[in-house]
């Protein structure tokens, strides 16, 4: 039972990074840039807003 669960997170593992390798090649690398600068804009407005 427990090797079971062990070969199971193994394979989910494998399964998610072979996933985001998948993602990562078929988007545009412009589209990763502009959600890292969105994501970057709202963090600071979140953390300039609470000061």
């Amino acid at each position: 039972m427990r090797k079971i669960r062990f070969l199971r997170k193994i394979c989910g593992i494998i399964i998610a990074v072979g996933g985001a390798i998948i993602l990562i090649e078929f988007i545009p690398l412009w589209v990763w840039y502009c959600i890292l600068g969105i994501l970057c804009a709202l963090f600071l407005l979140l953390f300039f807003r609470k000061v």
